[in-house]
């Protein structure tokens, strides 16, 4: 295994992202980031040459469902669970009504 991120260059990272790291923290991650780049590199050997490019890797047919209004058969057992209702309405809190006490700030 080549290393691609030494301690010279590590420090240098870790000045720019303003980081303060430990010492055991600072091998941890330059470990890691060796161990990263070591594999891109065996990536990189893959041939892709004559592989077509692809948005996803999954192979489907995408065919939307019709847009088609439908009737909601439970209606009323929603009326009845809901938790505050006026004159058969579903009451539900305003999103521009402001409170007494947050407009005394």
């Amino acid at each position: 295994m080549k290393v691609l991120v030494d301690r010279k260059l590590f420090e240098r990272i870790e000045h720019l992202a303003r980081l303060s790291l430990k010492e055991e923290e600072r091998e941890k991650l330059r470990k890691d980031l060796n161990d990263i780049l070591n594999y891109m590199k065996i990536l990189d050997e893959i041939p892709v040459e004559k592989v077509e490019p692809m948005f996803t890797p999954v192979e489907f047919d995408n065919d939307p469902r019709d847009d088609a209004p439908k009737k909601f058969e439970n209606y009323m057992d929603l009326v009845k669970a809901f938790p505050d209702k006026e004159d058969g309405l579903l009451k539900v809190p305003g999103i521009h009504v402001r409170k007494a006490e947050d407009t005394k700030k």
